[in-house]
């Protein structure tokens, strides 16, 4: 048996060391340490027959939450999603652990098309509740977590993202996890007979905790205007081209991929580029070698 050490100077320290030795490194691997004459030697060891099976999971402890609480935060996230307007808004779920019940609460935010800013901290906060579940819109776009929702979301509790709320099908994403890391769930586990389909009457006292970022309500970052200012300026591609690849490729609702469309013509390439720097000539690399 080798010995384990959870820390490098804990095994500098140790005073009778076996010349086979695993510790535990910061990027969450185990690295098996040989000490001979010869020198030390240090290798990444991806299986330890010696230590125990561990599989990764979720377990869910509390009452499933009733469908009927994700009916109604569906139902609310329609209000925000239209074909002329469309808006982020989040809702969450607690869990109260006097009556043994789920509570909906809608925090005061700020929304816009693609990104939310709410204050999360103003009520529930007695110990008696227990905060389960984030649960956010993606208006009429596909439901999915963003990058911004992976870095946002770095409590330990459930999160959900509803999507394509202009169909007649809404779609859910369901995910537990804590500091960036995370496990997809069906949401059939963590919700009771959920109908996606069904409407449910909420407050009206929501709507005024909601505020509607209008100042800056197109942005896109550049990661998405490269590949489009190239299709358009280098490659030529028409306006309904553009437009139809925002909306289907990188999920636009439909009035922000006609603005997009409009910001790329008015843009002046030369100075996009210069903007862009290593970026655009990694990209137009790229598409060059295909």
């Amino acid at each position: 048996m080798p010995g384990f050490f959870w820390r490098m100077r804990d095994f500098l320290k140790a005073p009778d060391r076996q010349p086979n030795n695993i510790i535990a490194g910061r990027d969450g691997k185990l690295y098996e340490i040989r000490d001979s004459l010869v020198g030390r030697l240090v290798l990444h060891r991806p299986l330890l027959p010696s230590l125990d099976d561990i599989h990764e999971g979720f377990e869910y402890r509390l009452p499933k939450i009733p469908g009927e609480l994700l009916t109604t935060a569906i139902s609310f996230f329609k209000a925000y999603c239209s074909e002329s307007e469309q808006n982020e808004v989040m809702i969450q779920i607690f869990y109260d652990c006097r009556t043994n019940q789920y509570e909906l609460d809608c925090p005061v935010q700020t929304v816009r098309w693609d990104s939310i800013i709410a204050d999360c901290t103003q009520r529930f906060n007695d110990a008696r509740y227990v905060q389960v579940l984030h649960i956010h819109s993606h208006n009429a776009m596909p439901a999915f977590f963003s990058t911004k929702d992976n870095a946002d979301e770095k409590a330990y509790m459930l999160y959900a993202v509803v999507g394509g709320l202009l169909n007649e099908m809404p779609e859910v994403k369901l995910r537990v996890g804590a500091r960036g890391q995370f496990l997809e769930l069906p949401i059939g586990y963590i919700f009771d007979q959920p109908d996606l389909q069904a409407e449910n009457a909420y407050p009206d006292g929501w709507h005024q905790r909601v505020h509607k970022d209008n100042s800056a309500g197109y942005e896109y970052d550049m990661e998405t205007m490269i590949p489009l200012m190239y299709k358009y300026w280098i490659a030529e591609s028409g306006e309904q081209e553009i437009y139809e690849d925002a909306v289907i490729n990188h999920s636009f609702p439909k009035p922000h991929a006609k603005h997009l469309v409009e910001q790329i013509k008015g843009t002046d390439l030369d100075g996009f580029i210069r903007d862009c720097g290593e970026a655009w000539e990694s990209y137009v690399n790229d598409m060059s070698e295909e």
